[in-house]
C-alpha cells in the first residue's frame, strides 16, 4: 500500500471567499503553487506563512488547489573542498529531497488511482455491451422464430380461405339446384288454366283432357294426347309468351310414365299388356335417386361449408397467436436490456476519414486520426491504439496521447465537429 503525504490543501470557491490557508512546509514560497480547476494561477499572494490570499475570489463550483511543488533543479547548499559542513545546509538538501519524494509519491499514488478507475469502467462498459449484445441476438432469434410463425399461419390462413371459398361455390351450386325444384299450382283441368299469368308461374293441370288443344303451349311432345288420368306440368314464360310443356305423368301408379324435355323419352309409353312390377321399381328408383343426389349435394355443401368456416376461425386465432408472439419478442423502447453486447472493432486508417455511426469500437496501428463523418451528438466508444498517434483531426478537443502502446481512448460526441477525447489507459 502506498503511503500518501500532506503535500495539498483543496478547496471549492464560492465566489466570495479570498483566503485560504494551508498546512504542509515548504522551503521557499516559490514552492507554494495555486491551481483553479486544474488550471495554475498566479493571481495571488502570501497573506502569511500558512495562507494563501486571492486577487479576486473564485467562482462557486471552482476547484481550488493549494498545494507544493519543490524545485530540484539545483540543491540548496553546495559544498566545496576545505569549506565548512553547517548542520542547517545538510538538512536544508535533505528536506529538499524529502518533499520533492513526497510530490513524487502522492503524484503517482493519483495516477494509478486515476488508472486503476478508468481500466475498470472501461471493463464494465466492455462486459455491458457484451451482455447487451447477446440479449440483442437473442431478441433477433425470437423474433426471426416468431416472423416464421405468422408466415405459416399465414399459408394456413390462405389455404382456409380457399377452402371457404370453395364450400361456398359448393353452397351455391346447391343452394341453385334446390332453388330450380318449382312449387307448382295444382290445376283441376285444362279449362282452370290462368288466363293472364305472371312470368314463371308454374301450374300442375290434375286433369290434362284437351290439352293438346290448348292455346299458347310449346314443347308439347309430337302426338301426345291428354287424358283424365294423366297430369300435365307446365311454366309461363312472359317473354314468348307461351305456357311450356315440362312434364307429364298418369295419376294410375301401374300404369304411369315419365316425360322430361330434352330426355330419350320423346313420347307416350304404350305397354302391350300390364306393366311388369320391375318397371315400377325403376321408375321409381330413378326418381328417388335423382332427388336424393340433390338432397345429399346439398348435404355435403352445408357441411363443407361448416368445416371451411371453422378452418378459416382457427387459422384466424393461429395468426392473431403468432403475431402476438412475434410482437412480444421484439425489443421495445424504455425495455430494460440485460446481458452483453461485444462489438467487432473496425480498423481506423491513416489520414482516412471513419464512419462514426458505423461501429463504436475501433482499433489504430499509428499515423493521424482523422475527423469521424456521420457524427450525432451522444454518439460514443473507445479506440485501441496500437500504434504512435502522430496527429488527430481538427474535430478533436481535450486530445491526450500516452508514453507505450497498446492503450485504449474513449471518445464522446460533444456536438457536431467537436469530439472529446478522454485520458488513454495503458492495456
Amino acid at each position: 500500500m502506498t503511503t500518501q503525504f500532506i503535500v495539498e490543501t483543496l478547496y471549492t470557491g464560492d465566489g466570495t471567499t479570498v483566503l485560504f490557508p494551508f498546512t504542509f512546509e515548504y522551503i521557499d514560497e516559490a514552492d507554494v503553487r495555486v491551481s483553479l480547476d486544474e488550471v495554475d494561477t498566479t493571481e495571488w499572494s502570501l497573506d502569511n506563512a500558512t495562507t494563501v490570499r486571492m486577487n479576486t475570489a473564485p467562482a462557486v463550483g471552482v476547484a481550488i488547489r493549494v498545494y507544493r511543488d519543490t524545485s530540484i533543479n539545483a540543491t540548496k547548499a553546495v559544498f566545496y573542498p576545505g569549506s565548512a559542513i553547517r548542520a542547517q545546509d545538510l538538512n536544508d538538501n535533505f528536506e529538499q529531497t524529502l518533499f520533492a519524494v513526497q510530490e513524487s509519491v502522492d503524484d503517482t499514488a493519483e495516477a494509478t488511482a486515476a488508472a486503476e478507475a478508468a481500466t475498470a469502467a472501461a471493463v464494465t462498459a466492455t462486459d455491458t455491451a457484451n451482455d447487451a449484445l447477446t440479449t440483442a441476438e437473442s431478441a433477433q432469434d425470437d423474433a426471426t422464430l416468431a416472423l416464421s410463425q405468422s408466415d405459416q399461419a399465414l399459408e394456413q390462413s390462405s389455404t382456409a380461405l380457399a377452402t371457404s371459398e370453395t364450400a361456398d361455390a359448393n353452397a351455391t351450386a346447391a343452394l341453385n339446384a334446390v332453388g330450380t325444384a318449382v312449387q307448382y299450382t295444382l290445376v283441376p283441368n285444362v279449362g282452370a288454366i290462368p288466363s293472364s299469368p305472371a312470368n314463371g308461374d308454374a301450374i300442375e293441370v290434375v286433369d290434362s283432357t284437351g290439352i293438346e288443344s290448348f292455346t299458347p303451349l310449346s314443347g308439347l311432345p309430337d302426338g301426345f294426347v291428354g287424358d283424365s288420368g294423366m297430369s300435365v306440368r307446365m311454366q309461363y314464360d312472359s317473354v314468348v309468351p307461351t305456357w311450356v310443356f315440362l312434364l307429364a305423368s298418369p295419376q294410375d301408379p301401374d300404369s304411369r310414365y315419365v316425360e322430361v324435355i330434352g330426355d330419350t323419352l320423346t313420347g307416350p309409353l304404350i305397354l302391350a299388356g300390364a306393366p311388369a312390377a320391375e318397371l315400377e321399381a325403376t321408375t321409381k328408383g330413378y326418381v328417388d335417386s335423382s332427388v336424393s343426389t340433390v338432397s345429399s349435394q346439398a348435404a355435403a355443401a352445408q357441411a363443407d361449408a361448416t368445416q371451411a368456416q371453422a378452418d378459416a376461425t382457427q387459422a384466424l386465432a393461429d395468426a392473431a397467436a403468432a403475431t402476438a408472439t412475434a410482437d412480444a419478442a421484439l425489443p421495445k423502447a424504455g425495455g430494460t436490456m440485460t446481458g452483453q453486447i461485444a462489438f467487432t472493432p473496425a480498423a481506423i486508417a491513416d489520414g482516412v476519414a471513419w464512419d462514426a455511426s458505423a461501429n463504436s469500437s475501433w482499433t489504430f496501428a499509428g499515423g493521424v486520426i482523422a475527423n469521424p463523418t456521420n457524427q450525432a451528438v451522444g454518439q460514443q466508444g473507445i479506440i485501441y491504439v496500437t500504434g504512435a498517434v502522430t496527429g488527430y483531426g481538427d474535430n478533436f478537443t481535450a486530445v491526450a496521447s500516452a508514453s507505450t502502446t497498446p492503450y485504449v481512448v474513449p471518445y464522446y460526441v460533444a456536438a457536431v465537429g467537436e469530439v472529446k477525447v478522454g485520458a488513454p489507459v495503458e492495456v
